[in-house]
């Protein structure tokens, strides 16, 4: 029982390895990609990547605000709450996307470099 757990801890050890090399080789092919392209398309890739990512984080974020109120007295929901709502979470996005994200606007950063770089190359 004992070597199972150890042969299936070697497993997982090699298996996250292998995909921090995948990760990091991927990485040196992006930047070779990014390198070959102006840094005026590099400022639009990386201010869409972001804005898609703040746009991602609203719907989630308004799904979770979607049952709250902000209310406490009278639990009523007006015109104004909604706004306010609306411009809370869409803040709350925004400030989750500077400060990192979820991630998703390192991908979307990616396959923006991919397809601008095949861009150039058709050119």
């Amino acid at each position: 029982m004992d070597s199972l757990i150890s042969q299936s801890l070697i497993s997982s050890s090699n298996s996250a390895a292998n995909q921090a090399l995948l990760a990091s080789q991927r990485d040196m092919h992006i930047a070779a990609k990014a390198g070959k392209l102006d840094e005026k398309t590099l400022a639009k890739i990386d201010e869409a990547s972001k804005e898609y990512e703040a746009v991602f984080l609203t719907e989630m974020l308004n799904h979770m605000f979607k049952d709250i109120s902000f209310d406490p007295m009278n639990g009523d929901k007006s015109a104004a709450q909604d706004i306010y709502k609306q411009h809370l979470v869409k803040e709350y996005a925004s400030m989750l996307t500077e400060n990192g994200g979820v991630g998703l606007a390192q991908d979307i950063r990616s396959q923006l470099i991919e397809i601008q770089s095949a861009a150039y190359k058709g050119e």
